[in-house]
């Protein structure tokens, strides 16, 4: 929570870039904005965007590894910062590439444990690190002005916890060096080979809910390679079958998992902003509603992040289950109405950045009946989340109250 401003404004930037600036986007192109905004303004926007982007999240581990060795530390009466410190410097000697050539302008660190989707090593690997600071580092009462002396006394208190810290760094980093670990997204090609794939509607439905669950415990390599472009075999398929015939009614493979997923499933976005509309509609909390009102543009883009983290919604188990049911009921609708025959299957391509109430609209090359059961399948969602929202606040008072007392 304490990071949710910077995720806040990573999700803004991201939208902005995904859904209006970028030359592949779906407001750049609907508006025909190539005709009138110069290229030199595009390409400094799009520079400025990337960046904070890549500030927010590309860099986010390091950030989380800092605040939960911090507030480990600080629980025990231990030293807060250098322990943050300590963490950091850990993540990255983990995260050292030594199989990268050397190139002098280039840094050389894996970016996949650095990343947002990797929080969960991250928030595991700092509250580890402020364990060994409460089991081997002394007792400390932080201060609000603190001399030279203090300081170095401090910082040789809380040197053998540093030590033992970095020395396991070391050495995982030399096991992932020896052992020729590539830390990657191709840990999940499998998973995701299977379900891009796969025409059965039961495996697509409990391979969606592998892959949900992993993003609200901190691992979102999988949906995120899952919200990018289908190139299987079968998506390609489908596709060909829609542009030669116009209409996607009669494709080959009209249950893919992927595709009911990211449709009408789709955790980033969709599912995400039927949370939020529970929350506008339940919170009494003036900063709960800020929250939703604020990060309600970025989740229609599929940039969740600043909710993700400032609700909580990740590590939070009751939303997590609250989820598993949404996207199960979705899944499962959808694919009742595919059997019926009310909607015609997702196959067209669409534009990166095209808000997700629409994407279905657009996939189905303009079907009323998708855009109306989008509509009616988010005010279910809304419905399914309520009592879920109303029970996490509830719990979240009696917190409060506790602590009060």
């Amino acid at each position: 929570m304490a990071l949710m401003p910077v995720f806040l404004i990573g999700s803004i930037a991201q939208a902005l870039y995904s859904g209006f600036i970028n030359y592949d986007s779906w407001f750049y192109n609907i508006t025909e904005a190539y005709n009138f905004v110069p290229y030199w303004l595009s390409d400094n926007l799009i520079y400025l965007l990337k960046a904070i982007r890549y500030a927010a999240f590309n860099l986010a581990g390091l950030f989380i590894a800092y605040m939960a060795a911090e507030y480990t530390a600080r629980l025990f009466k231990k030293d807060a910062q250098l322990a943050g410190i300590t963490s950091i410097l850990t993540l990255l000697m983990i995260s050292l590439n030594g199989r990268r050539p050397g190139q002098v302008l280039a840094l050389p660190f894996s970016g996949f444990l650095l990343n947002v989707n990797m929080a969960l090593v991250s928030f595991g690997l700092g509250y580890c690190i402020g364990l060994l600071f409460r089991w081997l580092g002394p007792d400390y009462q932080h201060r609000r002005f603190e001399h030279l002396a203090d300081l170095d006394k401090r910082v040789w208190d809380s040197f053998k916890p540093m030590l033992v810290s970095l020395a396991l760094g070391i050495i995982l980093a030399l096991g992932l060096y020896i052992l020729k670990v590539n830390l990657s997204q191709a840990w999940f090609t499998s998973m995701l080979g299977t379900l891009f794939g796969t025409n059965n509607v039961l495996k697509g439905i409990g391979l969606a809910i592998a892959v949900t669950f992993l993003a609200l415990v901190g691992v979102g390599y999988p949906l995120q390679a899952l919200n990018g472009d289908n190139n299987s075999a079968e998506a390609v398929a489908n596709m060909n079958y829609a542009l030669v015939h116009g209409s996607s009614w009669n494709i080959p493979y009209k249950y893919l998992g992927s595709e009911i997923y990211t449709a009408y499933a789709n955790a980033l976005g969709y599912v995400t902003l039927a949370l939020i509309i529970a929350v506008l509609l339940l919170a009494q909390n003036m900063r709960r509603r800020r929250l939703a009102e604020l990060t309600l543009f970025p989740t229609m883009f599929d940039a969740p992040s600043g909710f993700f983290s400032g609700y909580p919604v990740l590590f939070n188990p009751i939303i997590i289950v609250a989820y598993i049911e949404v996207v199960v009921i979705n899944m499962l609708l959808t694919a009742g109405l595919l059997w019926l025959r009310w909607i015609p299957p997702v196959a067209f391509a669409i534009l990166d950045g095209t808000p997700d109430p629409l994407a279905p609209f657009v996939a189905t090359n303009g079907n009323l009946n998708s855009l109306i059961y989008t509509i009616v399948l988010l005010i279910i969602d809304v419905l399914c989340f309520l009592p879920w929202v109303r029970f996490d606040m509830k719990i979240e008072r009696r917190v409060r109250d506790n602590e009060e007392a």
